[in-house]
């Protein structure tokens, strides 16, 4: 010790080397591949975003009035068209309400990953004080506005060679916008924007999409918040006698009505390139070489892992493989499942969900690294006898992508569907249906676009083929539950229906609950940081409940239907 005082211990350690390499395709990983999904890990399965761009888009939406029109007090709703969460693009326009100035900005605009404007500014803003006085935040704040865009596709009458955009408040034509960029199509998303570090939050309404021949290929009233257009993540839905901020008449009209509450950011609906439901993914292997001496498992993913062996949990910590710089360096973690393999039949099993590498990077750069998950790993199982045996991952892994776990993401929360659990799935034996042969993929996918050519040659990643720079051992501690806490205060009075559980501090944690209900029924857990206090001046919710404005585009909310 720091007295020079020997100290010897009693327990028996011991260390292993790594896979000492930094290459995927090494012997040193036995031929594992990286597989996927295959509805994603084929790009030309993909339709073409293009196809159907003349089409209507239109919603009822609502911008609160502010307590205080001080400087710089402003508000901002906006319908979003031609969304791909692949390509990180969208289209979208917005009203946006200058309340100290009392006038309202049109912006019709292109969003390319985070950014909002190109390089010559914004595609195109006009104020409407200046040939249509009559919209004014003084007379529509707080109202009911009906906002449509008519989109013209090249190739359409008003469309020869450009995409050409119609912009309608309250049926009244205020802007007519000709883009040379080309339109996105019906593929696409749909839904609303609502920028950041707004005075209020803002609302939509009765979503209607109409294509080119007139149909209604979508349409949403936000009646029942778990059964929308959106899929199966959460969306925050309330009536309009809970929304603040609005006229007397609003709250009186739309009392019984659902309202969709967006708090800076984008919300649209899933499309053809989405990537929700968390895939499994499953092997049997067979251990009947003798009795097994030692089993390691090395792993990595594109997103985050959950691997199981035998129907039992093989990790303890969370979000593997961790954080990093993946074009540069994806690290690895080994686990030591000796207890888990059994002489004879087995079966490994894993969850694939998104992380650091396709979400959690910011408000709207939803793919920071890449486009879809994948999945790699090696099992090595040595016998008594110093021979081994080498499962890994590849094309002999099936794949199924209908199971409980329907949105996942660390800023928006989980929807787990007990309904869909698959019984005995990561164990051997097992004869379900709708498992899918696992696709291999190259994952030749780069983040060039926004970084250039310098990852091109920055690291020996890019010129092997990896999906993720140089794979290295996991060398930070890994995320593990340190406590248990126990709320401070229990509150089953600030609202009918809810219960608010007060921990007394901030942390970051999974909340454990015991409920009782009928099959279908859905437990739904919104976190955030503080409670609504009558001395605020943006409040979100009665007194006592959860206050979430400050979150942002953050949802922060678990969903939970019962089986």
């Amino acid at each position: 010790d720091k007295d020079g005082t020997p100290v010897e211990s009693t327990e028996e350690a011991y260390f292993e080397t790594g896979l000492l390499v930094d290459d995927w395709e090494n012997e040193a990983w036995g031929g594992a591949k990286w597989i996927a999904s295959p509805s994603k890990a084929d790009p030309s399965t993909y339709p073409d975003e293009t196809e159907k761009s003349s089409f209507t888009v239109e919603a009822d939406v609502m911008v609160p009035k502010v307590s205080d029109p001080g400087w710089q007090s402003w508000g901002s709703v906006g319908l979003v068209w031609g969304y791909n969460d692949r390509m990180r693009t969208m289209y979208d326009v917005r009203l946006s309400f200058d309340f100290t100035w009392d006038r309202i900005f049109v912006y019709n605009e292109y969003r390319a990953i985070s950014a909002t404007k190109n390089k010559d500014g914004y595609d195109e803003r006009i104020n409407l004080d200046d040939q249509f006085s009559q919209f004014k935040p003084s007379t529509l704040a707080g109202k009911k506005i009906h906002l449509k865009v008519e989109v013209e596709g090249p190739g359409s009458a008003e469309g020869a060679e450009n995409s050409v955009f119609k912009t309608y408040i309250n049926d009244t034509l205020v802007m007519t916008h000709t883009s040379r960029r080309q339109a996105k199509g019906l593929h696409c998303g749909f839904g609303f924007f609502h920028e950041r570090n707004e005075s209020q939050t803002a609302y939509a309404d009765n979503l209607k999409v109409t294509d080119a021949d007139g149909n209604i290929v979508m349409e949403e009233d936000f009646s029942d918040p778990c059964d929308t257009v959106f899929g199966e993540q959460f969306v925050d839905v309330v009536k309009g006698d809970e929304v603040y901020y609005a006229d007397d008449e609003f709250v009186t009209e739309e009392k019984d009505n659902g309202w969709l509450r967006i708090n800076g950011c984008t919300i649209a609906t899933p499309t053809a390139y989405s990537d929700e439901v968390a895939p499994m993914f499953r092997k049997e292997f067979s251990a009947d070489k003798g009795a097994v001496k030692s089993a390691r498992l090395y792993t990595s993913a594109a997103g985050i892992y959950d691997y199981y062996i035998n129907g039992q949990k093989v990790n303890d910590s969370y979000f593997n493989p961790g954080n990093t710089a993946y074009r540069m360096q994806t690290d690895y973690q080994t686990y030591d499942v000796t207890e888990l393999v059994k002489t004879g039949g087995n079966a490994i099993g894993a969850y694939l969900g998104h992380g650091w590498y396709d979400r959690a990077y910011g408000y709207e750069l939803m793919t920071m690294w890449g486009d879809y998950l994948a999945l790699l790993g090696k099992l090595v199982i040595t016998y008594e006898s110093g021979e081994q045996e080498i499962i890994v991952t590849d094309g002999t892994w099936k794949v199924y992508e209908d199971g409980p776990i329907r949105a996942n993401d660390f800023w928006q929360g989980e929807v787990y569907d007990a309904r869909k659990e698959v019984a005995g799935w990561a164990e051997p034996g097992f004869t379900g249906e709708g498992w899918t042969a696992a696709a291999e993929t190259g994952r030749s996918e780069y983040y060039a676009d926004q970084y250039g050519e310098k990852f091109d040659t920055f690291h020996k990643g890019m010129e092997n083929g990896t999906p993720m720079g140089l794979l290295t051992a996991q060398s930070e501690p890994p995320i593990r539950v340190v406590k248990t806490l126990e709320p401070v205060n229990v509150d089953k009075e600030a609202k009918a229906g809810t219960i608010v559980y007060d921990f007394g501090q901030e942390f970051t944690g999974i909340c454990r609950v015991t409920v009782k209900g009928k099959a279908g029924d859905v437990i739904t857990l919104r976190h955030g940081e503080w409670l609504n206090e009558e001395k605020m001046n943006n409040v979100d919710n009665v007194v006592g409940t959860v206050w979430t404005r400050n979150l942002l585009g953050a949802q922060a909310t678990d969903r939970y239907i019962l089986k």
